[in-house]
């Protein structure tokens, strides 16, 4: 059988978090050598999937438990079951390589495989996106329903992470005395396909990245320039622009970066202006420029 990739409207559907519980795994964790010098305010935010309910979370990794499965031909019942780890590295070079050294179950088969944009959060708001990998693996033997689930993302510097996503419960789809496993009305092994591709979808980077910087310039009569870091491109961002008034600088408007981290700021009259962005834990200002 063929697997297809969980269309975008169905998983957007199952990877909703269950009662908005989210498992949130520092990367800046004094000691680890791998993301030494990333912010301790930056997390890699893995939700719930939606249909469980979090067991266990010990900040690295997690466990989560959802509905009863049943059989056809049997009394066989049990519970679903999906647990996920996390892994940085700063050596393996690529996505590629950290998706490798992040999968638990090496012999397992290779289903599919697609670059994925994982959302980009700070202070609470949306403001880009960094390209990452997606792999899925299934279990190579006959009547298995268990999947595994690799994320992998750039974390700048050189430095790469990884969400590694088990589905294991039910672990089999069919067999010859229980007939079909079902999950309400789903079978077993669709069901932890589903899962496990949509729980790695709701997979965020949320915090600072380093590099935070405002680069803006003189457009005409007004101060234009962008918003960026390390991971590219930050929109959303409120702006201040800022007109030197004797030894300080006094307000003189206000936006929002858009699309590609852009804006384009208004100025009132001739003068040197800088624009201050401040979003969480981003503060940053840009050089001065000279309105004429």
């Amino acid at each position: 059988m063929r697997w297809l990739a969980l269309p975008a409207a169905a998983a957007a559907a199952v990877s909703l978090a269950a009662g908005g519980t989210v498992d949130k795994v520092q990367v800046g964790v004094s000691g680890r050598n791998a993301t030494e010098g990333l912010s301790p305010s930056l997390y890699v935010d893995v939700p719930v999937v939606a249909d469980y309910q979090q067991a266990k979370f010990d900040g690295e990794q997690g466990d989560w438990q959802g509905p009863d499965y049943t059989a056809t031909k049997s009394s066989d019942t049990g519970r679903t079951d999906l647990s996920f780890r996390s892994v940085f590295d700063n050596h393996v070079g690529s996505l590629d390589g950290m998706a490798t050294k992040a999968l638990v179950h090496g012999t397992w088969t290779q289903s599919e495989k697609s670059s994925v944009q994982v959302a980009r959060v700070l202070g609470g708001r949306t403001v880009g996106a960094v390209g990452g990998e997606l792999v899925l693996y299934e279990e190579p033997i006959s009547g298995s329903a268990r999947w595994e689930s690799v994320l992998a993302l750039p974390l700048c510097h050189g430095v790469f992470g990884a969400v590694d996503l088990y589905a294991d419960a039910p672990p089999a789809d069919t067999s010859g005395t229980a007939g079909q496993y079902l999950v309400g009305t789903t079978p077993a092994k669709q069901w932890n396909h589903d899962h496990a591709l949509a729980a790695a979808h709701g997979v965020k980077l949320d915090g600072p990245l380093p590099g935070g910087r405002v680069s803006a310039r003189a457009a005409g009569k007004a101060v234009a320039g962008s918003v960026a870091d390390c991971g590219g491109a930050l929109q959303g961002v409120p702006l201040v622009l800022q007109r030197k008034a004797g030894s300080g600088w006094a307000a003189g408007g206000r936006g929002v970066s858009g699309a590609g981290g852009r804006f384009t700021l208004p100025a009132r009259g001739a003068g040197s202006y800088r624009v201050v962005a401040s979003l969480g834990p981003l503060q940053a200002t840009s050089g001065p420029v000279t309105i004429r």
